[in-house]
């Protein structure tokens, strides 16, 4: 009778814990509830996703810098507070919100440097072609020090 009382209150106890939504577990055929969509894709652009038609122009190279700039204080922000989360209180939920985090970040590094590359033939002034380029090497930065990580982890 014991058992069956423990049983009881240990499920009552335990039953908020089944409620909560394990987007990690989830199929990928399945769609993710909107209440758990990512913070990070609300500060993309749709600029971002579409290419221009026409020529692109030194004014719309600076626009784009500018956009970018004020997007990346927010999602910075929004990463850093995940990383120092996931640094001070380890756990696998914390560990996997901070990959997701990093995987969307990593994934608009390369929208914006293939939108930057878009750029390459506007005539801009000597800051913009700068910010430009960098937008355009961060794509590369962000594939080698995932290779990097893997042949470190992986030598014996």
């Amino acid at each position: 009778m014991k058992f069956v009382a423990l049983t009881a209150v240990a499920l009552v106890w335990a039953t908020p814990g089944f409620a909560q939504d394990r987007d990690h577990v989830r199929s990928p055929a399945s769609p993710a509830p909107t209440a758990t969509r990512s913070i990070v894709r609300s500060a993309v652009s749709p600029q971002l996703a579409a290419a221009p038609v026409a020529a692109p122009t030194a004014k719309e190279a600076e626009d784009f810098i500018a956009k970018v700039e004020a997007d990346l204080v927010v999602e910075n922000e929004y990463s850093n507070r995940v990383s120092w989360i996931a640094a001070t209180f380890i756990t696998d939920d914390t560990n996997w919100l901070s990959a997701k985090v990093s995987a969307e970040l990593g994934t608009l590094a390369v929208a914006r440097a293939k939108q930057a590359a878009t750029f390459d033939r506007v005539t801009v002034d000597s800051i913009t072609r700068r910010k430009l380029d960098i937008l355009k090497k961060g794509r590369m930065a962000h594939v080698v020090s995932a290779r990097d990580a893997f042949i470190e982890d992986h030598q014996v």
